[in-house]
């Protein structure tokens, strides 16, 4: 893929599991922002990164962070295998592709969001267009709204590009096995 500009999404076990198996929602998951309207996805500016080792630099450093924040909630660090957040590496996809995603309740954008010290991080956005009343009828249009847009997203990837953290050498064959769920592939300039 050699668009001007492409994001990278990182792939961090076990968050693109349900129920064992691998889940592109999960990969692709928008949180919910405070506002309420909006949703938001974190990825990585290639362009910002340049190369292959700084995305994973940027998707080890996001494991090792939300690993933190585990162990500040609970008090204990996660257990390895079954709690502990691994980054086993990325998909990207077109940033023109990506704003070309036509939504009846949202608009999709993508801007810069640096984020614990992450200059290269980037924020993927769903944001509500219409200031109507929320019913019933509304609430299940704007979850079929965003999951079509997220199976667009899906669509979209080039991947996945496996890392495997030297700090885990121990882990190397199980976390080999941890299945990413081939896309497109990754085009490189010659």
């Amino acid at each position: 893929m050699l668009d001007i500009f492409t994001v990278c999404r990182a792939a961090h076990y076990p968050k693109f599991l349900r129920s064992g198996v691998f889940d592109e929602e999960a990969l692709l998951q928008f949180d919910k922002m405070q506002d309420g309207r909006t949703y938001a996805m974190s990825v990585a500016s290639r362009l910002i990164c340049r190369t292959d080792g700084n995305i994973h630099k940027y998707g080890r450093d996001a494991a090792d962070k939300k690993n933190q924040r585990f162990a500040a909630a609970k008090g204990r660090a996660p257990t390895p295998t079954t709690e502990e957040t691994y980054y086993v590496g990325f998909y990207e996809f077109s940033y023109n592709e990506l704003i070309s995603i036509k939504m009846d309740y949202y608009f999709v954008e993508c801007h810069w969001e640096p984020e614990h010290g992450q200059v290269c991080h980037y924020q993927v956005e769903f944001r509500r267009t219409r200031d109507s009343d929320v019913t019933t009828t509304t609430k299940i249009g704007l979850q079929q709204d965003r999951q079509a847009a997220t199976n667009a997203i899906f669509s979209l990837l080039h991947g996945p590009v496996r890392y495997i953290d030297e700090r885990y050498e121990e882990l190397k064959d199980w976390l080999e096995q941890i299945e990413l769920k081939s896309a497109l592939p990754i085009a490189r300039a010659a």
